[in-house]
């Protein structure tokens, strides 16, 4: 039995999501009210059914949901960026080529890339990372 993982907050991922627009340009898009929070559930409900799961298959879960369910336009990236935080919340880091990354995201988005799959792709590419430390900051308004 694996201890809960640190789970992603959508808001997180929607900030997450506005700072790589920032930085890599592409349309804002679309984020279907509620729709990114139940993409989100799938990984929780999975650890819930089978408590034995790995982090590289709840990480799997997370980029799955969003990459088929579209509740934004940059759906691949997105899923991308779960992986990525879902991975570096829970003390693990992906480390690939940046090529294979796009390689992968587009073999799940067209359907030639099982959840399964991509657990044993991001299995075979993480490894542990330096302790994310999460700050709450104050709101200075609420003082």
């Amino acid at each position: 039995m694996i201890e809960e993982p640190v789970w992603i907050d959508p808001q997180a991922l929607r900030l997450l999501h506005e700072e790589s627009l920032a930085v890599f340009g592409g349309a804002r898009g679309r984020d279907a009210a509620g729709l990114l929070e139940l993409e989100l559930v799938h990984s929780v409900n999975q650890y819930l059914y089978d408590r034995d799961t790995d982090i590289a298959t709840l990480a799997a879960a997370y980029g799955y949901d969003i990459v088929k369910n579209h509740a934004f336009v940059g759906d691949k990236r997105v899923a991308f960026l779960s992986v990525g935080l879902f991975l570096a919340l829970n003390g693990q880091a992906l480390s690939t080529d940046p090529v294979a990354a796009v390689q992968a995201m587009v073999a799940l988005a067209a359907g030639d890339l099982t959840e399964e799959a991509f657990a044993r792709w991001i299995r075979a590419n993480t490894g542990a990372s330096h302790p994310v430390i999460i700050v709450a900051q104050e709101n200075e308004d609420a003082q």
